[in-house]
């Protein structure tokens, strides 16, 4: 048990051949989480400001900041009839495809019920440029990353989840835009959503360039995470 405690959680993050990893540093894609404004809190306060938080302080410590692959613009307005609103992002990278999927692709509400149309929102997923691996069935919280300097969260809700990396190697993020009009820019490297390892044992993220490992895990991801699904059991006590 005491081997097991310490023995770190491994994750292999493998990329694949396209201008993302060509031209940015893989390592940035998953990075440990740091904030300028954390780190300039006076420690020597610690029982009067954030440091002194401990949960606080786990959090910012042991997450991973996830970070966006490309500059977006999205530009929000009325269709010509007026029935609605369109969203389009005309930047060249959104076009790209990952296992089948662009980039940057917006969802049928009613995949949300009726979540959408009360909100009066549109669903977007973003399909990462990578696939990732772990040995164990360790599962990891995401949320959005609204500590990040550099986050776009007022006109953007990042929607929260559970995930591993045993059963789907695929990390894709989804976000609900307010139908209003608007021209959202969101720079290359923008902190999105956190990932919180749930489990107190060290997490390491190794960023691997394989197209090989890629393709393997975008083939059997699907299999394997829909055979591991059906048998989950999920208690209402409600």
């Amino acid at each position: 048990m005491f081997f097991i405690k310490n023995k770190p959680v491994i994750v292999n993050c493998y990329h694949t051949n396209n201008r993302y990893c060509s031209e940015v540093p893989i390592k940035s894609a998953i990075s440990a989480m740091k904030s300028r404004w954390y780190q300039s809190v006076d420690k020597s306060q610690k029982s009067h400001s954030i440091h002194g938080c401990a949960g606080f302080r786990d959090l910012l410590s042991n997450s991973f900041s996830v970070s966006t692959p490309f500059d977006l613009e999205l530009s929000i307005h009325k269709s010509p009839n007026n029935d609605g609103f369109n969203i389009n992002s005309d930047h060249p990278d959104t076009t790209q495809s990952f296992r089948g999927a662009k980039f940057l692709s917006m969802h049928n509400g009613d995949q949300l019920g009726n979540l959408c149309k009360e909100k009066d929102m549109s669903i977007f997923k973003m399909a990462l440029p990578f696939t990732l691996d772990c040995s164990e069935g360790i599962e990891f919280m995401v949320s959005p990353n609204i500590w990040a300097d550099n986050g776009m969260f007022e006109e953007i809700l990042y929607t929260s989840g559970v995930i591993n990396f045993k059963y789907q190697h695929f990390l894709n993020i989804f976000f609900m835009l307010k139908h209003k009009e608007n021209v959202l820019n969101i720079p290359y490297g923008s902190n999105v959503v956190l990932l919180t390892p749930l489990t107190e044992r060290k997490v390491i993220f190794n960023h691997i360039y394989s197209v090989e490992k890629y393709d393997q895990f975008s083939s059997d991801a699907g299999s394997k995470f829909r055979s591991y699904f059906k048998k989950k059991t999920f208690i209402d006590k409600a």
